[in-house]
């Protein structure tokens, strides 16, 4: 209900001339990239191949509105997802320049789904509106989505269209003019890979295509097999020419034998043992990384598979001299490390363990604030680098604390410090608000170690002249909570980019925090005191969405609208399921993360 509530508020702004679009410089590779992560879980649900992009997309930054051009490849990526049953969906990428320092993009996301006739493609962009009746009902959604994404695209000056024939998949696609931010295009990085020869096993041809063009890209020789028998004869003809392969990339599902199958028969042949192996796989399950390590592979990455992070992999497989270290996206992603004292301003307990956990892996020094009145106190006394700042606090809340240390008689130490605001909200008139506070940017909740690299790679200048720096805002979108997981996992684990000891940390502390936020809630509804239930909500449902328990956060946000419009009857009732979700975020909590499993952390109540 609160998506088709969405869809119809994006709506009705666009139909009243009210949507206004942000232009902030973003990059559209880490873009593209970002929502392959997002939209990669559902792909795997289904058994489908995910590929975005699916041509290689170097660090090209515009001017415009990423969360907006976020919205539209959603929906298109969505609809192939949700109407493809078997095969793929791709999504590719072009730019050409378009004169006056500005360029024409154009995105495609092709699936091998069902298709459409040239009468069902008449009723597309239409509100509330699918091809047919029957596949509302069988598919679901309110026909909004694409009705909005054509008008998004119009708003950017550009068009939108489709390709397809009944029973023969479609392609969507949209072109769009930004300006070209005023870096221009970054520069490509240097093949330190060359020399090495590579080659290529994976059953998808898509993929194979996609590889091809990016090693073409890095001046890397490479060779590229349909499935093992063709692998294993190149490998060994390779050999004996005297000219091997060094690397062998492998997807896990090969057609005749899987490519940990594969791996083992590399392994046991003496004229090709000696290639380093490297697993690509979608599943990315539990003891899958100890099986490649266990068959010999040095390296082991999950789909979809980051540019810089397989070339970050590959780097170290060629150089490693550790046999039994297996190398994956996250020992490949070592965390650039800064110099700085930083503030975080946060009056939840666990949001606080989220920021603190994740700004240490950089190797600056933090401390902690409550409220912003704490927050004016500290920077009185210490000389920060930088303040990240809650926006919605008791006492003083982020935008007062901003205007406070921004006044000439505040008192502070350094009343031009950058403030970045930590926010639940990043539309346009959101990040209005905090600049005319005084803030100098925005971080939009959950919060992540990307989004706070990007941070600390803008603001603390000094110590990122050799580091590529992005600000673009991710906009989380909106779920009902009866669709939301209990407990997202993975998506936690994203965002911690792999650190179990971090995440066991954070779900421990929540689980012994919410307990006293839920007494606390009901004894506000028990003196009637709705303004309170409403902060005390506001805080349950960042500090739930910050671990991945999606569903506490969505009944945490009912309770504190219910609240606000003084419906107490309403908020009691949501209260009861709030409890009944939490036993079962406990539980499954206690299943996905068994007590011991990762050394440091303590067992999960």
């Amino acid at each position: 209900l609160l998506a088709i509530i969405n869809d119809i508020l994006d709506f009705s702004k666009i139909e009243a001339g009210r949507m206004d679009l942000e232009e902030i410089e973003f990059d559209v590779g880490l873009l593209m990239e970002d929502l392959a992560h997002l939209m990669a879980f559902r792909a795997e649900e289904k058994g489908l191949a995910l590929i975005c992009p699916a041509n290689p997309v170097g660090n090209e930054r515009f001017m415009g509105d990423p969360g907006r051009l976020r919205q539209i490849l959603t929906n298109l990526i969505g609809n192939a997802l949700k109407f493809t049953e078997a095969g793929e969906v791709s999504v590719h990428y072009r730019r050409r320049p378009a004169g006056q320092g500005r360029s024409r993009l154009r995105f495609s996301v092709s699936d091998t789904g069902i298709g459409l006739s040239a009468a069902q493609q008449r009723k597309l962009f239409r509100r509330f509106s699918q091809a047919d009746s029957s596949t509302t009902r069988r598919y679901g959604g309110t026909g909004l989505g694409l009705a909005i994404s054509k008008q998004l695209v119009t708003l950017m000056r550009g068009d939108i269209g489709v390709e397809s024939q009944a029973g023969h998949g479609a392609t969507f696609w949209f072109e769009i003019e930004l300006r070209d931010a005023l870096g221009g295009m970054a520069p490509a990085r240097i093949p330190d890979l060359g020399g090495t020869r590579i080659l290529v096993a994976d059953a998808n041809t898509t993929n194979r295509d996609l590889l091809h063009q990016v090693f073409e890209g890095w001046s890397v020789a490479h060779g590229l097999a349909g499935n093992a028998a063709e692998a294993i004869g190149m490998l060994r003809e390779a050999a004996e020419e005297k000219q091997p392969f060094a690397l062998a990339l492998i997807d896990m599902g090969m057609p005749d034998e899987t490519g940990l199958e594969l791996g083992v028969r590399i392994k046991d042949d003496p004229v090709i043992a000696e290639t380093r192996l490297v697993l690509m796989t979608t599943q990315g399950a539990r003891g899958d990384a100890q099986m490649a390590r266990q068959a010999g592979f040095h390296g082991y990455l999950t789909k979809p598979i980051l540019q810089s992070d397989l070339y970050d992999a590959l780097l170290q497989v060629a150089g490693t001299d550790a046999p039994d270290r297996l190398i994956t996206r996250h020992t490949a992603q070592e965390q650039p490390q800064f110099s700085g004292r930083i503030l975080v301003v946060e009056d939840n307990a666990t949001n606080q363990r989220v920021a603190a956990g994740m700004l240490r892996k950089f190797g600056v020094e933090i401390d902690l604030a409550d409220n912003g009145r704490q927050a004016l106190e500290r920077l009185h006394d210490v000389r920060y680098d930088l303040v990240f700042m809650d926006c919605q606090m008791p006492e003083m809340d982020g935008y007062e604390a901003a205007r406070r240390i921004r006044e000439p008689a505040s008192g502070v130490l350094d009343r031009r410090i950058p403030i970045i605001a930590l926010t639940a909200h990043a539309m346009a008139e959101d990040v209005k608000k905090c600049l005319e506070a005084g803030m100098d940017d925005h971080i939009s909740k959950p919060v992540s170690l990307a989004k706070f690299r990007r941070a600390l790679e803008r603001w603390l200048t000094e110590a990122a002249e050799t580091l590529d720096g992005q600000t673009s805002p991710d906009r989380v979108p909106s779920v009902s909570s009866a669709q939301a997981p209990v407990f997202d996992v993975e998506q936690l684990r994203s965002l911690l980019e792999g650190d179990e000891q971090l995440l066991h940390e954070i779900v421990d502390g929540f689980l012994s925090d919410l307990p006293v936020q839920l007494d606390a809630l009901t004894s506000a509804l028990d003196k009637d005191a709705l303004p309170k239930a409403a902060e005390l909500a506001h805080a349950i449902k960042g500090a739930a969405a910050n671990v991945g328990a999606m569903r506490l956060s969505e009944l945490a946000a009912e309770i504190e609208q219910s609240a606000k419009c003084g419906e107490s009857g309403q908020v009691k009732a949501i209260l009861e399921e709030l409890r009944r979700q939490h036993s079962q975020f406990a539980s499954q909590a206690q299943a996905a993360l068994p007590a011991g499993e990762s050394s440091g952390a303590g067992p999960i109540p």
